[in-house]
């Protein structure tokens, strides 16, 4: 019975304690608040006085956080946002949630509009003030507030021109918090990640380059965002960063960054690295119109060996931190050499985060010859396709070109350019090859895949030696991970039929993950 009575008075003493929390968030205190209309799509006003009739400055939507500078006679004189300078005025104290807790248990309300324009974020409501920062179109911009000509921006604590009435939606995506007793610091979460990078070096697969103490004491630039909410899970993050300076080379960012995902308890959720590493490497110029250029040695006044497009994937064989010593092409028709580690980027998932640019080789006569180096005297590999197309990698000296195809697998070679011979200008492709991530069914594992799905389609539709599963199970294959860039998916093309009747086959497309999208006859 002790023991029953002792279980019901901590259940009751558990309700209490929720209760009073929950009650503390209506006490009226200096310190962080969040803004709580009546109904939760309302608003609330910020006036210019301590005075209902005074001048309406701003609306601000539910969950909108602000800092309580004083209390007077029912009314808070705050300013707006967590930190730093902003709009300030008067809001009622009863309109107000109180407390760091407040701004996560307090659901937030906001609108995120698409613009085709750049947007030009502002310090106050007025042009003549100055610009915050530049959103590039198309974008969507984050409101917390208006006023019928201005609204407000939850990001920087600014404003753009925006005239009419926001109507304002549940924020379901993460959004930004203060840190409760007993969670990290930004400083401390930074300190954290500096103590990981020795201690997970191969965890995390960074370079050695990176293991001296010196170095990432003096010489790493560290971050660390803000502390975020995700309200669906009430899980609590941060992205801490470290960067090498050496890689900016004047530029106000970098791709290659350690990112590290980290609950404000300091447990780590999620690794990014794409710092210099082995493994793929991506040509990344600043501008997609520009080329990458692989040097002779680590050393730009060596000599230039090629220059390559933007999306072009090499294997880094070695980090210099500053330069990387990469392969690029295949088989015996791959070149070696130095490229800046700052032009390129790294992971198999860059394939489809960087732009792909590239250019079009045309043969009419069908005759060059393809060679396994930028060198006549090497060996022949083929000749070009008669009135072919062939994609160019890079351009070397001379007139000659790296050139790309598919023959059952990737393949490049070199050529010299003609008299019958034209390159297209340099674009972005829309569709290309990648190679499978993580989460994605492997080239082998792909194709065991869809010779099942073949099968499954000769047994039902197919005639001759389509209806026969030793037969497609022993038919050539030939298989492409395709991206297409609009919609930012990728999946399998996988075609299968007898050697010297390629046009009689089965062709399948499945997911990267295997899912079946169609089976057919036929070839490409």
């Amino acid at each position: 019975m002790k023991t029953i009575w002792g279980a019901v008075l901590l259940v009751m003493m558990m309700m209490l304690v929720t209760v009073a929390l929950a009650a503390d968030l209506d006490t009226p205190r200096i310190g962080t608040a969040v803004c709580a209309p009546e109904e939760e799509n309302g608003s609330v006003v910020l006036h210019e006085a301590p005075d209902g009739r005074s001048e309406t400055l701003m609306r601000y939507f539910q969950g909108a956080p602000l800092q309580v500078l004083d209390l007077a006679d029912g009314w808070a004189h705050v300013r707006m946002g967590m930190t730093g300078e902003s709009l300030e005025g008067y809001i009622r104290q009863e309109r107000l949630k109180y407390g760091a807790e407040a701004m996560r248990e307090v659901q937030q309300y906001a609108e995120m509009p698409a613009f085709d324009e750049d947007v030009l974020i502002y310090e106050a409501c007025d042009k003549q003030s100055g610009v915050i920062d530049t959103v590039t179109a198309p974008c969507g911009v984050k409101l917390m507030g208006y006023n019928g000509q201005w609204a407000a921006v939850w990001r920087e604590n600014g404003f753009i021109p925006m005239t009419g009435t926001i109507r304002p939606g549940r924020w379901t995506s993460f959004w930004r918090v203060l840190p409760l007793a007993g969670e990290l610091t930004r400083d401390e979460a930074v300190r954290k990640l500096r103590e990981w990078v020795p201690q997970k070096r191969e965890e995390w697969n960074i370079s050695e380059v990176y293991t001296d103490a010196r170095m990432l004491d003096e010489e790493m630039r560290w971050d660390c965002g803000d502390l975020f909410y995700e309200p669906l899970t009430g899980e609590t993050f941060y992205l801490v960063y470290m960067n090498d300076p050496l890689l900016m080379d004047g530029r106000k960012w970098s791709m290659d960054t350690l990112m590290v995902e980290m609950s404000a308890k300091g447990e780590v959720m999620e690794v990014y690295n794409t710092l210099p590493q082995t493994g793929i490497a991506v040509c990344a110029p600043v501008e997609e119109s520009d080329t990458v250029t692989l040097y002779a040695e680590p050393d730009e006044s060596s000599d230039m060996l090629f220059h390559y497009y933007s999306g072009t994937v090499a294997e880094a064989l070695e980090v210099q931190r500053a330069w990387i010593r990469v392969r690029v092409g295949q088989g015996e028709a791959a070149l070696e050499g130095w490229m800046p580690a700052r032009d390129l980027t790294y992971g198999v998932w860059r394939e489809r985060d960087v732009a792909h640019v590239v250019r079009w080789y045309t043969d009419e006569a069908g005759e060059q010859a393809v060679y396994a180096a930028p060198d006549e005297n090497a060996k022949v590999l083929c000749q070009t396709l008669p009135s072919g197309i062939m994609e160019v990698n890079g351009i070397g000296t001379d007139g000659w070109v790296q050139l790309s195809w598919y023959d059952n697998e990737p393949a490049t070679g070199f050529a010299r350019l003609g008299d019958d011979t034209e390159l297209g200008k340099p674009m972005r492709a829309e569709v290309y090859h990648v190679n499978p991530l993580d989460d994605e069914l492997s080239f082998e594992e792909a194709e065991e895949k869809a010779r099942e799905y073949a099968w499954q389609y000769g047994k039902k539709h197919g005639k001759g030696w389509k209806r026969s599963k030793k037969a497609v199970d022993g038919a050539a294959c030939e298989m492409q991970l395709m991206y297409v860039e609009q919609t930012r998916q990728a999946d399998y093309r996988i075609w299968f039929y007898q050697a010297g009747n390629e046009e009689d086959g089965i062709a399948v497309e499945m997911t990267p993950q295997g899912e079946l999208i169609a089976a057919d006859e036929g070839f490409g």
